[in-house]
């Protein structure tokens, strides 16, 4: 039909124009036909403008030259607290293949617990995530944070939901174990930026230094860039270093009452995978189904990170968001899952 070929020739026109804004970003002085570019950061309001609208269908979302500076988040380097670059330095040595391959078949046989979303909230009150360099509160708080500007923005309300839900994988704690890097004293198997084992460690990965000392790196068939797996296989056939992300994907793909569509289920999965989403990195390994959905997962990200505040939430506050996203849970997660 028309529609369709319509539908399909945007994405590739978006894609293309985007591919060259971001070939400018990496320092191509000219852009396509000789074209230069003025370096300036309304390019980057243009990017992200491009992939939200092909996130959201073709809607229309303005441009603002004048947009607010964002606040300096996710600074990993010498000033970084200790805290932090533990957990990334035992998570770079430990997640392996074989870590993920045991994580996966372990945490994915669900059942062993049966909570609703709230129960599984009420778990997270006392979380704190060790990874984030950002936020010290409870991870309750930062859920709440974003699907509030979410909520904000007028965005469709399962993607309000997911706001609230992205990070209740943390839950597995419930189940985990120090050993795996499950449990509240070992996170290394539950926070975390993630990325793909099986195939070689990207440079742009956040704290680099780290990367030879996991063992995979040791072995010429997974340390090449496309490592164990087939060109343009696409993310869903690898293996990501397990974390909430991958547990709280299952639990709502294998709960037959979840009735939230597939594109909630993919920012679920990848919101963490910052080298891919954030960093340019496994282009080789993308399907078209990928680059077709990242545009959700960077819309949802502008949410994640930029949404955070180190203020509690009044009672009063959370009462009143407690009736509205009672709503949504109803709707989309109704009754008790299996976790």
């Amino acid at each position: 039909s028309f529609a369709q070929h319509f539908e399909k020739s945007y994405h590739a026109q978006m894609e293309s124009f985007v591919q060259r804004i971001r070939s400018f970003r990496e320092g191509e002085e000219k852009v396509h036909h000789n074209v230069s570019l003025e370096r300036t950061k309304f390019l980057e309001h243009i990017v992200d403008a491009c992939e939200r609208s092909v996130a959201l269908g073709g809607s229309e979302i303005r441009v603002d030259d004048e947009a607010p500076p964002m606040p300096s988040l996710r600074t990993y380097d010498d000033t970084t607290a200790l805290r932090v670059r533990d957990q990334y330095q035992t998570m770079r040595k430990l997640q392996t293949v074989e870590h993920v391959r045991k994580c996966r078949a372990k945490y994915g046989a669900l059942g062993t617990r049966k909570m609703t979303v709230w129960e599984a909230l009420a778990e997270l009150e006392g979380f704190v995530d060790v990874s984030d360099p950002d936020v010290e509160l409870p991870n309750l708080h930062h859920l709440y944070q974003t699907a509030e500007g979410i909520r904000a923005k007028g965005l469709p309300d399962w993607l309000q939901l997911v706001g609230f839900i992205h990070d209740l994988g943390k839950v597995i704690h419930l189940r985990g174990c120090k050993e795996d890097g499950t449990s509240l004293d070992a996170q290394w198997s539950i926070v975390g930026d993630t990325f793909v084992v099986g195939c070689a460690l990207p440079d742009k990965i956040i704290f680099p230094q780290f990367n030879a000392a996991n063992p995979d790196m040791a072995n010429p068939e997974l340390s090449t860039e496309t490592g164990m797996y087939a060109p343009g296989c696409g993310l869903d056939n690898t293996l990501v270093a397990y974390g909430h992300d991958e547990y709280m994907y299952e639990v709502l793909r294998q709960n037959p009452n979840v009735k939230l569509p597939k594109e909630a289920l993919y920012i679920v999965r990848y919101h963490s995978l910052y080298p891919w989403h954030d960093a340019g990195c496994y282009a080789a390994l993308e399907s078209d189904y990928d680059r077709c959905m990242k545009g959700w997962v960077k819309l949802f990200n502008q949410f994640d990170l930029y949404t955070k505040r180190n203020i509690p939430y009044t009672a009063e506050d959370l009462a009143s968001m407690r009736d509205y996203y009672s709503g949504l849970i109803d709707k989309y997660l109704p009754g008790k899952l299996d976790w």
